[in-house]
């Protein structure tokens, strides 16, 4: 049994997140795909440093919210992370990244991952620079990665990180809530101590913990 995890992938019209999703899940670039009308769903499974394997599923944002500029609460409530793409030759798309993290922050869980995505690297005219990205990011203390769906580079590496992030969150917070009911009665809560946090398990407890968990 898998722990499952709900992502959204969301950014300006036309900076290539359909493209990203489509080539994680079918290794292959695809060219013009047409504008998302509806939210799509695609489905990945991912193992995780320590063997777990997790269930992603993977929400492309509708192109209406997109050009809109904006989400809906019901389309971000329940997702445990996202990724806010740009195109990294389209200024504007750069630019909104801040609106898109303020949406983010206001509609999706409390407890989420979020990365900021800088895609179509593979085109080099006008290019928003590696470091104007970093920077972006660490101002809005997310992590940041930089794509082509084109040639394939990092899309599998953005969503195996983001799957482990999210997977650590989960077990943080599951230890947190241990911790505290263990504490209630005393009426003290401790920290949760993270330090051995994503262990390498053996095969038999990575059964034991996609089973339970």
């Amino acid at each position: 049994m898998f722990n499952t995890f709900s992502v959204i992938v969301i950014g300006d019209s036309g900076v290539g997140k359909s493209s990203i999703v489509k080539y994680l899940i079918e290794g292959k670039f695809v060219k013009d795909i047409p504008t998302t009308l509806q939210p799509d769903l695609a489905c990945k499974d991912v193992e995780l440093r320590n063997k777990c394997k997790v269930r992603l599923q993977i929400f492309d944002a509708a192109g209406q919210e997109s050009n809109y500029g904006s989400l809906t609460r019901s389309s971000c409530m329940d997702k445990d992370g996202a990724l806010i793409v740009y195109n990294v030759t389209d200024r504007k798309s750069f630019d909104n990244i801040s609106k898109w993290v303020e949406d983010a922050e206001n509609y999706m869980p409390a407890e989420k991952t979020i990365f900021i995505v800088g895609n179509m690297i593979d085109k080099e005219v006008q290019r928003i620079s590696t470091l104007e990205g970093k920077n972006k990011a660490a101002n809005l203390h997310l992590k940041y990665f930089e794509t082509s769906a084109k040639e394939g580079t990092n899309i599998h590496d953005v969503f195996h990180s983001l799957a482990e992030d999210i997977y650590a969150m989960n077990r943080k917070r599951s230890g947190y809530l241990h911790n505290r009911q263990n504490d209630d009665q005393q009426h003290i809560l401790q920290p949760f101590d993270d330090s051995n946090e994503v262990k390498f398990k053996s095969d038999n407890e990575c059964c034991q913990c996609c089973q339970c968990c």
